[in-house]
């Protein structure tokens, strides 16, 4: 795959796009990229094209843009409604949920929730630095949205195809064929009886991720595989 840059021009067949920033700086002084290499460019409305470089410095790449990309969007849009964990590991669900084609992650706050919003208010611009890396990285052309945080009460009233994962199956099947999703993954201390029985009563159904017991994190991950196998593009 070519090295990937965001463009904040407009991609048009024919037309120039302009890196900037630290984007330019990347480009020139960490991927050592010249005049004449082809990149890959994308703008804020999810455009992907390849283009060749016509200048470059640390401060401005521009670049011709001359090739459209397919995209590599999911089919399935999936919104992944994830509890609020430590810090370091919530990152870690933020940048492989984007690698795996999540379109939303909605910040859950539960019952066992322990991280208070305020601790994770002024976090918002490295998480979308991180979800930007990571679509560069995998290819994507579209940058999932960050929600502000909300209740599992509230998110639960949403509607729309929704299933919790917890290792106690309810007996409700999950649907067979759907175009979007929320997956509900909650904290450390695992969901709340009270917030499970909600669940049943609105009909979620609940499914296991295997005999063992998983990380948050690692639910998070395996949750989003398992619904791009079932649903999406794997």
């Amino acid at each position: 795959m070519l090295n990937r840059f965001f463009s904040i021009s407009p991609i048009e067949l024919g037309a120039i796009a302009r890196i900037e920033g630290e984007e330019a700086h990347h480009a020139g002084r960490v991927s050592r990229l010249r005049m004449g290499e082809r990149i890959e460019v994308i703008d804020r409305d999810g455009r992907t094209a390849e283009a060749v470089i016509e200048t470059i410095s640390p401060r401005e790449v521009l670049a011709r843009v001359d090739r459209a990309v397919v995209s590599r969007e999911s089919p399935l849009s999936i919104t992944l409604a994830m509890a609020l964990i430590k810090p370091d590991l919530f990152e870690l669900v933020l940048r492989k949920a984007t690698e795996l084609g999540v379109a939303v992650v909605q910040p859950l706050l539960g019952d066992r929730v322990e991280i208070r919003p305020d601790r994770i208010r002024n976090r918002r611009e490295r998480w979308e630095r991180i979800v930007r890396e990571a679509v560069k990285q995998s290819g994507r052309s579209r940058i999932p949205v960050i929600a502000e945080p909300m209740a599992f009460d509230e998110v639960i009233q949403a509607g729309g195809t929704l299933l919790i994962f917890d290792e106690t199956p309810s007996g409700e099947p999950a649907p067979e064929g759907t175009g979007e999703i929320t997956l509900l993954i909650g904290p450390e201390g695992g969901w709340s009886e009270r917030e499970l029985k909600l669940a049943r009563e609105k009909g979620i159904a609940t499914v296991p991720l295997g005999p063992r017991r998983l990380r948050a994190e690692t639910a998070a991950i395996a949750a989003v595989a398992w619904a791009q196998i079932r649903y999406g593009d794997f």
